[in-house]
């Protein structure tokens, strides 16, 4: 049995610098209307599995978090903000405090 095996030419790439800038303005102008989805992290809670099956309707779930803490937001498990629970007409909202760097 023969293998063909051919050479590939593989052209470097060059590494963003540190803080610098991930998308340019023509990339941005390109995909810049694009919609993704993010969400909003209010807090955890350890539960059973029996709590679980026997959770109804009425029932409170303590969390983790403090009434006076601040939100995390997150794009595709990336942590990008940090804000707090603010009420716009009838919906929640997130009044944004911290904005932080993704790393690629």
């Amino acid at each position: 049995m023969s293998t063909d095996v051919k050479q590939v030419e593989i052209n470097e790439v060059m590494e963003q610098p540190e803080g610098g800038v991930l998308l340019n303005s023509n990339l941005i102008s390109l995909l810049g209307g694009l919609e993704v989805k993010v969400h909003a992290k209010i807090g955890n809670a350890s539960v059973s599995v029996k709590a679980i099956k026997e959770l109804k309707r009425g029932n409170i779930l303590s969390l983790d978090t403090d009434i006076e803490s601040e939100l995390s937001l997150y794009f595709e498990n990336n942590l990008i903000a940090r804000g707090n629970l603010v009420a716009v007409d009838d919906s929640y909202a997130l009044e944004v405090t911290q904005v932080f760097q993704v790393d690629s």
